[in-house]
């Protein structure tokens, strides 16, 4: 049988399923697994390249139709081995590194994988293992997904019998615009880890999205129930000291000026519909209308710092 190195391995995944006939498809994955096998038996820091490669190669495999099949036909046992490894090698911390852990994370969530080692309990530690030691946190579960899944539909909106699908891409998109804007509009914004945004809103497409912005940036958020009255939103607000409010309409607003002059840490509310007097009120588009460079630049530093013990994921 030919010997396939991992840049063959690489260029064949490329290629895709469809393009790949049922024993190609074996001796790739035999292929693989002597590949994984001589990796975890090298000693050593690993080189980047050869980070690289695997990430590639993982990455292809998730992305092109073959992560199915993999985790049909891999070898478990040979899977296990390769985490161990990988698990072993974090400390390292080499460039690039927690990015295979995640790629590797990936494959094995995938269901006929799980269903192989189902009741299996040796792999519980190991997974989270990898999971913490590679700071595998929402932001970089999130742009994974977003990474796999772009054109698929993440939400969808019933209105009466007809429904609207919203993407990932989509949906990222107007993530993105909200957490410039939530950083922008913090009181203690060059500290924004340390705030709270409280939400007093009834379902919707937006509170979702604005949900995941706080999730996907390191951003405390904290739910208080729509139907709570007045006397239980200002003890909620008071206690968690949140700076900024996010709240539905009028109905809610009204919520709040009965309690604001008891309201300690409270600063601005942000208003999805309708519109008030109060200066301290904003509608949505005076919220995301502002977005600077610097809300930019501190958005990216603080996903950067997020870490999976962080309150705000």
């Amino acid at each position: 049988m030919q010997t396939l190195s991992i840049t063959d391995i690489i260029a064949a995944t490329q290629a895709g399923s469809e393009s790949l006939k049922d024993k190609d498809k074996k001796m790739l994955i035999k292929a693989l697994e002597q590949e994984i096998s001589a990796l975890t038996k090298q000693k050593g820091k690993l080189k980047k390249q050869t980070i690289d490669n695997w990430n590639e190669l993982l990455n292809s495999i998730n992305l092109t139709g073959l992560a199915d099949y993999f985790c049909l036909q891999i070898n478990p046992e040979i899977m296990y081995e390769f985490g161990l490894y990988l698990a072993d090698k974090l400390a390292e911390k080499t460039s690039g590194f927690e990015f295979l852990v995640h790629n590797y994370l990936n494959l094995f969530r995938r269901s006929p994988f799980l269903i192989r080692i189902y009741e299996n309990r040796k792999w519980e530690p190991l997974v989270l293992k990898l999971i913490r030691g590679s700071n595998f946190n929402l932001f970089r579960l999130f742009e994974q997904r977003l990474e796999e899944y772009a054109n698929k539909v993440l939400f969808n909106e019933l209105f009466g019998e007809r429904i609207v699908s919203h993407s990932w891409r989509e949906v990222n998109l107007n993530l993105k615009i909200y957490a410039y804007a939530l950083i922008n509009h913090l009181v203690n914004g060059e500290e924004a880890n340390s705030d709270k945004v409280a939400f007093l809103m009834e379902n919707s497409l937006t509170m979702a999205e604005l949900d995941l912005a706080c999730l996907t940036s390191g951003i405390v958020n904290v739910m208080i129930p729509a139907n709570s009255v007045a006397q239980h939103v200002e003890y909620i607000l008071n206690q968690t000291k949140a700076t900024l409010i996010l709240i539905s309409d009028e109905k809610q607003l009204a919520k709040l000026k009965s309690v604001k002059n008891n309201l300690k840490y409270l600063a601005k509310a942000v208003m999805l519909q309708g519109s008030a007097k109060e200066d301290w009120v904003i509608t949505l588009d005076e919220f995301t209308a502002e977005t600077g460079d610097e809300s930019i630049k501190l958005m990216e530093k603080m996903q950067q710092n997020i870490r999976i013990d962080n309150l705000a994921t």
